[in-house]
């Protein structure tokens, strides 16, 4: 992919921000700032690089990027696409950079954040990168504790930052981010939830760094996956079926599975097991987890699940829970796509 930057860059706006914290932190000589928790690989592209780390589009400018040119279904057409992806370390550097360090950072997204929960037309996730969600859920914590609690808050924000360096960096955010979703969680209900996800999430495969090299097959599955419909009600492509205990649970529907499997089917014929593991499982586990079940958390049993893990999985000896549970013509071509993956590892069978 070229590599492009621009002759020169702009000078950073360095005005002060709000914040959302009794005291401000102060300007952090540049020497001083912590290291970086984004993983060194991660990229971003440009409209998430400016709405997660809010930034302005001359923020950017000479900036090194790679540019990626895509075939994209708009209006029932193929059109190519021309994407912009940079470093996610380095555009964080630049928010840095623009707030007077890592702490004002935190604490001027802080503040964005109560006010967007505070809001009357409040709805869904604050948009923020997911290096910070944990962090953020701590700040807007801590703005609330007395100050007879402040030592207690600063045990407990150390505990969290030692549970995260036992995590696998893939998954902290998708963890944290279930629990952010369930509203303000005292302390050490998160530090419950999370002691009680380290078992678990230590059972996920290792996901290679870097990039997959683009393949006709590998196209041909990206583009499928882009398709992929939602969970609800009255959507296209999606079957819905009523549990024992009269809840709604919903399924790609036949037309649709049946396309992804024949993808990966397509795939692992000619990339093999290797780049399956290195790339097809993940696309498709992230797309399920987006759109269908993922990682969720149940206060009251403390118990993990993650509604797209079988992806992950190797040969299954079950019907995995992405498939109906009646009857459906997508069983055969999953039985297909099963028996062409490597054997199960045991240690894969977390959420069973």
């Amino acid at each position: 992919m070229p590599k492009t930057r621009s002759a020169s860059k702009p000078a950073l706006h360095t005005q002060p921000v709000p914040i959302y914290t009794d005291t401000e932190p102060p300007v952090e000589d540049e020497s001083t700032w912590r290291k970086s928790t984004v993983d060194v690989h991660q990229t971003i592209t440009r409209g998430a690089a400016l709405k997660l780390y809010r930034l302005n589009a001359d923020d950017l400018d000479g900036l090194e990027h790679e540019t990626e040119r895509k075939r994209c279904p708009t209006s029932g057409r193929l059109l190519t696409v021309t994407t912009s992806l940079y470093s996610e370390r380095k555009v964080e550097r630049l928010a840095w950079q623009k707030h007077g360090g890592p702490a004002r950072f935190e604490a001027y997204l802080a503040m964005l954040k109560a006010r967007h929960a505070a809001r009357d037309d409040y709805r869904g996730a604050f948009p923020a990168p997911a290096a910070y969600l944990s962090r953020l859920s701590r700040t807007t914590t801590a703005t609330t504790t007395s100050a007879a609690d402040t030592a207690n808050a600063h045990s407990l924000a150390t505990t969290l930052d030692a549970l995260q360096k036992q995590f696998p960096a893939r998954q902290w955010g998708p963890y944290t981010a279930a629990l952010d979703g369930l509203g303000a969680l005292p302390a050490r209900t998160r530090e419950k939830a999370l002691r009680a996800a380290l078992p678990v999430v230590r059972a996920y495969p290792a996901c290679p760094p870097g990039r997959f090299k683009c393949s006709p097959p590998w196209w041909r599955l990206c583009q499928t996956l882009r398709r992929a419909p939602a969970a609800g009600p009255g959507r296209k492509d999606v079957r819905a079926e009523r549990d024992a205990e009269g809840g709604v649970r919903y399924y790609w529907d036949d037309g649709y599975m049946v396309e992804v499997l024949e993808a990966l089917i397509a795939f692992v014929e000619y990339h093999g097991v290797g780049g399956w593991e290195r790339a097809a499982r993940w696309a498709v586990y992230n797309w399920y987890a987006s759109r269908m079940y993922g990682v969720s958390y149940d206060v009251e049993t403390n118990k993990w699940k993650d509604g797209a893990f079988e992806w992950l999985c190797g040969r299954l000896d079950h019907r995995p829970s992405f498939l109906p549970t009646q009857a459906c013509e997508s069983f055969p071509t999953w039985e297909r796509y099963n028996n062409l993956l490597p054997t199960l590892d045991p240690n894969e069978k977390a959420f069973r």
